[in-house]
């Protein structure tokens, strides 16, 4: 009896966590918890721009999330057929409000880009700070001319209605970009500062180490000639306190001449004495 009731408890735990393991497929983790976070945070502030921006740019977005939390909830909308052109979801994804009646992908209609102004600046110098698609016009909604790799150098000669920049390329083509991606730090000066800055650091320690040593020497040189000084002041009170030497010294012969005065008075003692007890 009680082997089938822990038989029982244990497929009950089975079951329970199995139920657990299927309810928990719902709940994201890493990389696509990361996606459904900025999705979340760029409609919640209205940012959809700059969520077009970073969807066609990364590609931590699964299809799946694009077209479940962006597309079927009503947003950028406008951009279903870039999203395919771009394979950022699947072909055949048909948008809320709308019906497919083939299997296949109807051709987008051609969209007609915004006006826009533009108004002629200084030219100055900007580097891209990844790598980005430039356009005939100052919008997503432009044809695609080419694009810029990381770090490269533009000149900026225009700033349009829309906030994009019109760009001339080291090519000589002339585009726009998104002014997010271009900065007017120069990303070579910043690493030649830093190589310069080690240099220096490193010929102030190559200097920090010769002072050492010289001043190591030095104080070698002064011990060794304090440890001489002193060796011959030591060899000078040696000679000091050595006692003077003396030709003769005359104590043991008084002593002997003493010694030999009392022996000769005690035998004369002697004698004297015996000579009295015979008479």
């Amino acid at each position: 009896m009680k082997t089938k009731i822990i038989r029982l408890l244990i497929a009950s735990l089975i079951i329970i966590a199995l139920v657990g393991s299927f309810s928990a497929e719902g709940q994201l983790y890493g990389k696509d918890a990361i996606a459904k976070g900025n999705i979340d945070y760029c409609i919640g502030k209205g940012k959809l721009d700059r969520l077009y921006q970073s969807i066609m740019s990364d590609s931590e977005y699964p299809a799946w999330m694009i077209e479940q939390e962006v597309l079927d909830k009503g947003y950028l909308l406008d951009h279903v057929e870039d999203f395919k052109a771009a394979g950022k979801i699947s072909q055949d994804y048909v948008a809320p409000g709308t019906s497919s009646t083939t299997t296949t992908a109807a051709p987008a209609e051609p969209v007609t880009p915004e006006p826009f102004a533009v108004v002629d600046c200084e030219p100055y110098s900007g580097w891209a700070i990844k790598d980005v698609n430039i356009r005939s016009g100052a919008s997503t909604k432009y044809d695609k001319v080419g694009g810029l790799s990381t770090n490269e150098e533009v000149t900026v000669t225009g700033v349009a209605s829309t906030g994009w920049l019109r760009i001339t390329t080291k090519a000589g083509t002339e585009a726009y970009v998104s002014n997010n991606f271009i900065t007017t730090e120069n990303p070579n000066e910043v690493e030649t500062t830093v190589e310069e800055t080690t240099v220096e650091e490193t010929t102030i320690e190559e200097a920090e180490t010769v002072v050492e040593e010289t001043t190591a020497e030095e104080i070698t040189s002064v011990e060794e000639t304090e440890a001489e000084t002193e060796t011959e002041t030591l060899t000078e009170e040696t000679v000091v306190e050595e006692p003077a030497e003396s030709g003769f010294n005359a104590v043991p012969i008084v002593i002997g001449v003493i010694v030999i005065i009392v022996a000769l008075g005690s035998i004369m003692i002697g004698i004297s004495y015996h000579r009295r007890n015979k008479k």
